[in-house]
């Protein structure tokens, strides 16, 4: 029962660390993407 438990835990956290990797990659991508519109906006003055 413990080592169901255990599992089941371990299985919970794994999913939440995909989802934590997933949000930062997107975060990533956003900021990603003002850097380069702030640079192409310089670029264009």
């Amino acid at each position: 029962m413990l080592f169901a438990s255990l599992i089941g835990d371990i299985n919970a956290n794994k999913a939440e660390t995909e989802n934590v990797r997933i949000k930062r990659q997107q975060t990533d991508g956003i900021i990603i993407a003002l850097i380069w519109f702030i640079a192409l906006g310089i670029l264009e003055w």
